[in-house]
């Protein structure tokens, strides 16, 4: 089975609770989750030659193929999720270059976003994060 890692920004509460949303949505358990500061995250920045001030705000989605980054990572999970495909297909309609625009407008924000309900998660979603 192809492995899907989402790197995310684990100090971000609203990150985190988008990482929530996928994790519970993915009913065929595609997905495995790092923050963008962890060993495995890291190791894959360092094969890719990612700059560090670029992974601060952005989420990588790493496959056997490709790693993609900003607004295609973003619809790539959308793909990969039947309940939620739809928004993939709504996002195919909309220019890239557009939709990278409103994510790196609103990764500059999201940290500004008050989240105060930090959920625990279930055993079974806590077995798809890998922090190493």
């Amino acid at each position: 089975m192809e492995e899907n890692i989402i790197i995310y920004d684990g100090e971000c509460g609203f990150c985190n609770k988008f990482i929530m949303f996928i994790a519970k949505n993915d009913t065929e358990n595609v997905f495995r989750f790092t923050p963008n500061d962890s060993n495995l995250a890291k190791s894959i920045f360092s094969k890719k030659d990612i700059n560090p001030k670029f992974v601060e705000e952005t989420i990588f989605l790493q496959t056997e193929q490709f790693l993609y980054t900003k607004g295609k990572a973003i619809k790539e999970v959308f793909k990969r999720i039947p309940r939620y495909k739809y928004i993939y297909f709504l996002l195919m309609f909309i220019n890239k270059y557009l939709i990278d625009l409103g994510y790196k407008f609103f990764s500059r924000i999201r940290k500004k976003i008050q989240l105060n309900n930090c959920e625990i998660p279930s055993k079974q979603i806590m077995e798809k994060f890998k922090l190493n």
